[in-house]
């Protein structure tokens, strides 16, 4: 078991810490022995009354835009803990303090301090945080520091900015971390793991998806690190020349972006909640809707503007089609949503020539069902539908088709996963699906794969570099193209604070239970028709494609 010790900037522990500390309480493979406290660098004496009274004022300005962002959030369970602070006294952890040093984005341990912390035999220094700082750690750890660099970090042009506040100030698609391992010097550091989350409004709310996402990567890196007993091989390159002298982020993690930035927060804040109250007003929520077309063109070449529309049943949405053909008959089944129950169903349609027959809802649950996945095995026909809010993936035989199904068993327990697809591949059966790994309600920024003997196996292997993706651009999985010149997976784009803005289209070129790759060979933005916003699903077989399709109006 590795022994850790936590690198901190005050007196207390922040929620991510805490968290934090928490994960290390129930791992089997490595404990927080030791607290390490990090000054902040001290402030130049000489600075101005004039100075410190705008640092006063950007301070009141971005605490009061924290106090709004957080009525606008107000309903938002994640953040309800976001806040609580545990102080170090409480726990039953020896600590050091790093003494103040004048000079700027340094960490040095004193000699008696480097005593102290060799007494722990300590392996590893963490920090949920960028220290930015050189430092002599590796004189008293085994294997130096890790921490997390978020991209405002290495921004020159926002240095100063908290954590996910530029991303949502900029309306970027996405927020961006990185697990860095310093052994020495910055210079030194390498990559191991880099990833992504949609961005979403208000910044409070970005920000902690972003450092919770993070934290736990942070986690999985070393635990992978005690299993190997060395350093996971990074897939990422690395860098060998330093880092930007920018500012610790412990100087600048609650520091205050500039005054024209909070001025333009303000006004995009106005904007979103005008649009939030008209929205209201109106009782306008948008909605999907579901086309298909009979296609004698290759995929990539279809008009999608030629498509037959299945109309929305009234109060409800369609979306995530996938079709399926018995005999002669052809049915597209799809995702069911009642903005009345706020929960989703399974429903059947017959595509018979131009006439779409409504088959009524084939599967319901008290939980919440979508992305019908069909497959057919020997002469049984099975479904896996998401099951996210009931914590499981599990399949349905057809008892009597298409309107009777049957649970046939539990796969997995215990886990949040979305939009699970199962296939056979070189004598396995692989299963790809999107986990919410750090219980953020976030199921579109991890790909992770599983494989196994059979379809319904109760042991299914988790893919060696799980997840394979980590991105919210490429990583949520968007229905399936069935081409018999290759493996391919359609996959969804996120945009700023927008599910499912396009679809995108790879081929798989690597699978096997070491390896993964693929390559994006086609996409699909949402201006196939007039006055829609995004799509997100997409399933192609034999000679018919199904699409779905998001609109205001």
């Amino acid at each position: 078991m590795l022994k850790i010790a936590l690198l901190i900037n005050s007196n207390s522990l922040n929620n991510i810490e805490s968290e934090f500390l928490n994960l290390a309480h129930q791992s089997d493979y490595y404990s927080v022995e030791l607290l390490i406290i990090q000054i902040n660098q001290a402030k130049e004496s000489h600075a101005k009354p004039r100075a410190n009274f705008f640092n006063l004022l950007l301070l009141k300005l971005f605490d009061y835009i924290k106090v709004l962002d957080r009525l606008y959030t107000k309903n938002y369970s994640l953040l309800k803990n976001s806040r609580e602070i545990t102080s170090i006294q409480s726990l039953k952890i020896p600590h050091v303090i790093i003494k103040e040093s004048s000079q700027l984005n340094t960490a040095f341990l004193s000699e008696a301090e480097l005593v102290k912390v060799k007494k722990q035999e300590i392996d590893l220094i963490a920090s949920c945080y960028f220290t930015n700082a050189k430092n002599n750690f590796h004189l008293c750890t085994k294997t130096g520091l890790v921490e997390i660099s978020y991209d405002a970090n290495l921004n020159l042009g926002f240095a100063n900015q908290p954590i996910g506040f530029r991303e949502v100030q900029e309306k970027n698609k996405i927020t961006s971390f990185e697990i860095l391992h310093n052994k020495e010097r910055l210079s030194q550091s390498t990559s191991y793991a880099k990833g992504s989350i949609a961005t979403v409004f208000p910044f409070i709310l970005n920000k902690y998806r972003v450092e919770r996402k993070a934290m736990f990567f942070l986690h999985h890196y070393i635990q992978k690190l005690s299993i190997s007993n060395a350093s996971p091989q990074s897939t990422l390159p690395s860098s060998n020349s330093d880092r930007p002298s920018l500012r610790s982020i412990y100087e600048s993690i609650n520091s205050p972006p500039s005054f024209l930035s909070l001025i333009k927060y303000l006004y995009i804040f106005t904007l979103h909640g005008l649009k939030a109250s008209y929205r209201k007003l109106l009782q306008s929520h948008g909605k999907w809707s579901v086309g298909f077309i009979r296609n004698n063109k290759n995929w990539k070449d279809i008009n999608f503007s030629e498509m037959n529309v299945i109309p929305n049943p009234s109060g409800h949405f369609l979306a995530d089609p996938f079709l399926f053909s018995l005999g002669q008959l052809d049915y597209c089944f799809v995702e069911d949503y009642s903005f009345t129950t706020q929960k989703g169903s399974i429903k059947a349609y017959l595509l018979d020539g131009s006439a779409i027959i409504d088959q009524g809802t084939v599967l319901d649950e008290p939980f919440h069902l979508s992305y019908p996945n069909i497959f057919k095995v020997d002469e049984d026909i099975f479904m896996i539908p998401e099951t996210a809010e009931n914590k499981d993936i599990r399949i349905y035989r057809s008892d009597n088709f298409p309107s009777e199904w049957v649970l046939h068993k539990q796969l997995m327990t215990d886990i949040s996963a979305a939009d699970t697809h199962i296939f056979s591949y070189q004598d396995r059966w692989w299963m790809f699906t999107n986990i919410d790994s750090s219980d953020i309600g976030d199921h579109c920024s991890e790909l992770h794969i599983f494989y196994a003997d059979a379809f319904d196996s109760s042991s299914w292997e988790p893919h060696s570099q799980n997840p394979v993706i980590t991105s919210s651009l490429q990583a949520r999985n968007g229905g399936c193209v069935i081409d018999e010149s290759g493996l391919f997976r359609a996959f969804q784009v996120q945009d700023y604070n927008f599910y499912g803005k396009s679809i995108g289209v790879a081929k798989i070129n690597i699978l096997n239970p070491d390896e993964y790759s693929e390559s994006v060979v086609h996409s699909i933005c949402p201006d196939f028709i007039p006055n829609i916003q995004g799509t997100h699903h997409l399933h192609c077989k034999d000679k018919m494609v199904a699409i779905d399709f998001f609109s205001n109006s």
